[in-house]
């Protein structure tokens, strides 16, 4: 029972967020807003069959922005907030509610340009079999198109065009072409055709009749649009999408409805057509097939063509294919008995362009349960902005949990040994992942992307090489950064492991910010791992600031590069002088590794990568027919290098023909030098707690002393001597406090005694900036004014719906689950009117975060310049 207290009772405010937190949804049921909910950016929108759901809903908006920080992990069933139309949560029997007694049953789903978005969505009768579900019908009937209204979420019939209540229409795309007219494509299972609506009237633009018009199957006469049966094999559209940079309509045709069917001719085929850019209407002579999808097969006996069900495009050079096990009955009298099965259908990826398209590999998105394969496709796919993969599929995950909905995959796949799901985000549509009574039920999803996230950023003209001029990576990979972000990218942010590989440098800073237009040239990483010929797709997030000088990420794109072989060694390495010049002159052996290309090699190239002006008299040289396991000895004369100098070059090694090769970067330095450091020091961080006091601690790192160079050695900070250490131990630890961490920062040098000199020499420094010390708040005081009441509820309440600032995002989280939701505002009330446990530390004393996570805080006004708090709440 919950007791409230009679104190708070007089505040209308106060009696609504208690009514909405006796009526939450218990565990396992999906969170709703209080009110209409816009759509924004990163959200999806799905359908699913009204039997899934308790309350008969068939369409939902789930709040999937930033799944990094919302998500409670990959893997794990995540419950957004979903939003259903009006009465979400309240009342599924509002005339405007998206269930099936408004709308029917719908499958497709699409968004136009509108902010926020209008929703359209297609009837359908295709589902399957049931039992007790009924297959309703919508006002519209089973061809009926409706716009769910984005401003208020209001129903409002669009078109119909299937009178009857059997067959139905496929997929459903919007479009905004480049005269400024909106249209919607939709095909139609039952007269194969595919049409062009106008928007926002929902008349009829133009027509297009594949099975007359298309490929070498057409002749078929078309069968009359009666609401009454399907139309045949071979003019059967279904799956569509526009790529709008070629301006085409792609769409999927089915050549077979029978198991264990496969061979030429069965495959089910995806073709394009050419739309006017003026009115969306069909070229009629343009129409080419483009891609042919492999059959699938099952358990290793049976094969399966199910249909394609839906087509989405990324940059114009990406798209993804969703297959949907469906198919009609054998014994169906009248062509129009479904049925469903599952754990056969793919979603797939192809790249290129209208005429060359190439499909990558099957098994790159395999969705869902490691027990079915990963072939769980229930027939939706979209892109989000950064080109991740939106997909719905039946047993997302089959153990511990029970999750049917839909998965959020990288860009670069879903893991590629099982659990399939481990690096994928995964979302049960009625946010109850406890049932396989699901199967079958979901189907379509749409992911909101507000701009065209193509031009927003990309990388150009990737190199990699063998070797690093500056460390002791296995390669180096160089590329250009195009901003068309709209925002001045600061940082560049780059995963530290991409497929068994590991990369660095992870934090690029800039250090003048790139221009929204501009070109970073020649940004390099280097790789470990892998083997020669993997692919590697690395990416690659361009970080701006906000007007409060907050980074975020304003894009996202990758590098892709292929892992070249490593097939020559340098080795017996020499400098000499020339005694007119002075020159050095630089000799050299070179090794052709047995096993790598080029097998027999006949020409090395090298070129100076740095310094600049450095040049050298052998650009190529000739090596005969250098055998696998075989050296030569080569030199070239290196001029304007300076005694001191480290020289890098580019070498590549080609064999008689120049076609097969390798290459690699190699430094070498030239003797010499009176400034030369008896020791590098190699860098400074503030980063970890050695001492285990909570407080980061000092570490210095320097490559150990050549000869006798340096006797002893003294720290020195900002010019004052700090400490002695040893030079050979290469490093050293300088423990910090809470009291002194700010006077950690500043300019650390190293000075060594050189007996050669007789004194202590600096030989080189690093920088600490100023880092300053965690702001102390208290938890669960949302809106920072010393106090835990009502008013942080109401804080938290608006925070979560209303997007209000606040100046401590952790403090709002009362629970520690490091995630801010409404989770935080039911445990809040409970906290303070249902005698639940009080918010977790710091709560009546101010203190830190001494819990890990990524939520921040800017200030804490009551907790600053107090040191022991506000106490009590």
């Amino acid at each position: 029972m919950l007791c409230i207290r009679p104190s708070v009772l007089g505040s209308p405010l106060v009696l609504v967020l208690i009514l909405s937190f006796l009526s939450t949804p218990a565990p396992g049921q999906c969170p709703t807003p209080p009110g209409h909910m816009d759509m924004e950016p990163g959200m999806i929108a799905s359908t699913w069959f009204s039997c899934l759901d308790p309350d008969n809903y068939v369409v939902g908006i789930f709040d999937t922005r930033d799944p990094a920080i919302n998500a409670p992990g990959t893997d794990l069933n995540w419950a957004p907030v979903r939003y259903c139309g009006p009465g979400t949560g309240t009342n599924p029997g509002d005339p405007n509610a998206w269930t099936g007694d408004n709308l029917g049953q719908v499958f497709g789903i699409t968004l136009d340009n509108a902010s926020p978005p209008n929703i359209y969505v297609s009837a359908t009768a295709l589902p399957g079999p049931f039992p007790g579900c009924l297959n309703t019908l919508g006002v519209l009937g089973g061809g009926g198109i409706y716009k769910l209204n984005g401003a208020n979420g209001n129903i409002d019939p669009f078109a119909a065009l299937v009178s009857g209540d059997t067959a139905a229409l496929g997929q459903i795309d919007h479009v905004t072409l480049s005269s400024g007219v909106e249209v919607i494509y939709v095909s139609n299972l039952d007269d194969g055709l595919l049409t062009a609506l106008d928007v926002p009237g929902g008349g009829i633009i133009d027509t297009f009749d594949h099975g007359n018009n298309g490929g070498p199957l057409g002749g078929y006469l078309p069968v009359p649009g009666d609401g009454n049966e399907l139309t045949p094999i071979g003019r059967r559209v279904w799956g569509l999408g526009v790529n709008e940079p070629e301006n085409r309509l792609y769409y999927s045709v089915s050549m077979t409805n029978a198991v264990n069917t496969t061979g030429a001719g069965t495959e089910t085929q995806i073709w394009s057509i050419e739309i006017s850019p003026v009115d969306g209407s069909f070229l009629v002579d343009s129409p080419q097939l483009e891609v042919l999808v492999p059959a699938i097969q099952n358990a290793g006996t049976s094969f399966f063509q199910w249909p394609i069900t839906d087509i989405s495009f990324y940059c114009g050079t990406r798209m993804m294919l969703a297959q949907r096990c469906a198919r009609v009955l054998s014994t169906s009298p009248t062509g129009t008995d479904w049925t469903a099965s599952a754990h056969a259908s793919r979603v797939l990826e192809c790249t290129g362009s209208a005429g060359a398209w190439a499909m990558s590999s099957v098994d790159k998105f395999r969705i869902g349960a490691t027990t079915f394969g990963g072939t769980n496709s229930t027939g939706g796919v979209d892109f989000d902005s950064e080109g991740n993969v939106w997909a719905t599929g039946d047993a997302l995950q089959f153990g511990p949990q029970v999750i049917y909905g839909s998965a959020l995959m990288p860009s670069t796949g879903s893991a590629p040994v099982a659990p399939f799901m481990s690096n994928s985000y995964l979302v049960d549509n009625d946010c109850s992942p406890n049932s396989a009574a699901d199967k079958y039920f979901v189907f379509d999803v749409e992911c909101y992307r507000t701009t065209n996230a193509c031009s927003g950023c990309s990388t150009e003209n990737p190199t990699i090489l063998c070797g690093s001029a500056t460390t002791g990576d296995e390669f180096t990979v160089t590329f250009d950064v195009v901003n068309n972000s709209g925002f001045d990218v600061t940082k560049l942010v780059i995963p530290g492991l991409v497929g068994g590989v590991s990369v660095s440098p992870n934090i690029i800073d800039l250090a003048v910010p790139l221009p929204n237009g501009d070109t970073l040239t020649g940004v390099q990483i280097f790789l470990n791992g892998g083997i020669a010929g993997d692919i590697v797709c690395i990416p690659v997030g361009l970080l701006a600031k906000d007007d409060d000088g907050n980074l975020f990420e304003c894009c996202g794109t990758e590098v892709c590069v292929e892992l070249p072989a490593c097939c020559m060694d340098i080795s017996e390495e020499s400098i000499t002088f020339d005694a007119a010049t002075g020159d050095p002159q630089y000799t050299f052996t070179v090794t052709n590794l047995g096993g790598l290309a080029p097998t027999v090699a006949g020409h090395l190239f090298m070129s100076v990568i740095s310094p600049p002006g450095v040049t050298i008299s052998n650009e190529w040289h000739d090596l005969g027919t250098l055998m696998d396991g075989d050296q030569i000895t080569l030199s070239t004369t290196i001029s304007g290098a300076q005694p001191g100098a480290e020289i890098c070059f580019q070498i590549t090694m080609h064999d008689a023909t120049l076609n097969e090769c390798c290459g690699i970067v190699h430094c070498i330095t030239i003797p010499g030098g009176d400034t030369e450091p008896c020791v590098l020091v190699e860098g400074c961080t503030l980063s970890e707690d050695f001492d285990g006091d909570a407080v980061l601690d000092v570490e210095i790192f320097w490559s150990p002393p050549i000869a006798d160079c340096c006797l002893e050695m003294t720290v020195y900070l900002d010019g004052v001597k700090y400490m002695s250490v040893d030079p050979n131990a290469g490093s050293a630890q300088i423990l910090s406090t809470i009291d002194n961490l700010s006077s950690m920062s500043g300019t650390w040098c190293l000075h060594c005694f050189d007996p050669a000199v007789g004194d202590f020499v600096e030989q080189g420094c690093c920088v600490i900036p100023f880092a300053p010390p965690p702001p102390e708040f208290l938890r669960g005081d949302a809106n920072s004014d010393g106090a835990f009441d009502i008013s942080d509820v109401i804080g938290s309440l608006d925070y979560l719906f209303q997007g209000q600032s606040v100046p401590c995002l952790v403090a709002l989280d009362s629970n520690d689950d490091e995630t801010v939701d409404i989770g935080d505002t039911i445990f809040s009330l409970e906290a303070l009117f249902g005698g639940g446990p009080s918010p977790w530390p710091p709560y009546q004393q101010c203190g830190v975060d001494e819990t890990s996570g990524n939520l921040g805080c800017e200030y804490f006004p009551a907790c600053e310049g107090n040191d022991s708090g506000p106490q009590g709440g």
